[in-house]
């Protein structure tokens, strides 16, 4: 049987196996590389993609959210965090770390704004 679904499959498109599959009754969902999910026709159509600006990538489509609340719709908030944006916060404010030792931790490389070995 599975020598008759390879040789059945490997002469069509994952999209076209899942429409014929689905069409037959058959549930099923074509896996996608990323590129096809950012061009998915149904996900932009719902606009499902937003677009937030990073400080260092640029405009990057981000995943909304996969569904609608009629009365809290969803909004798009933040970018993803930069290297070490919210160290100072987390260690002084939530783990109340005094000031000496989060530089202590800074100056021995163990947190860091940057990857290891870049400078400036």
């Amino acid at each position: 049987m599975d020598v008759q679904i390879e040789a059945w499959t490997v002469e069509r498109d994952h999209c076209e196996v899942m429409r014929l599959l689905q069409a037959a009754g058959v549930p099923c969902g074509a896996v996608l590389n990323g590129r096809e999910v950012l061009e998915d026709g149904h996900l932009n159509e719902r606009g499902f993609f937003w677009e937030i600006p990073h400080p260092d990538a640029g405009a990057f489509p981000y995943a909304g959210v996969p569904f609608r609340l009629s009365k809290s719709p969803p909004a798009a908030r933040l970018p993803a965090p930069c290297l070490g944006e919210h160290n100072w916060s987390v260690l002084k404010d939530l783990l109340r770390m005094g000031n000496e030792e989060i530089a202590r931790l800074g100056n021995a490389g163990i947190i860091g704004d940057r990857p290891p070995g870049v400078t400036g």
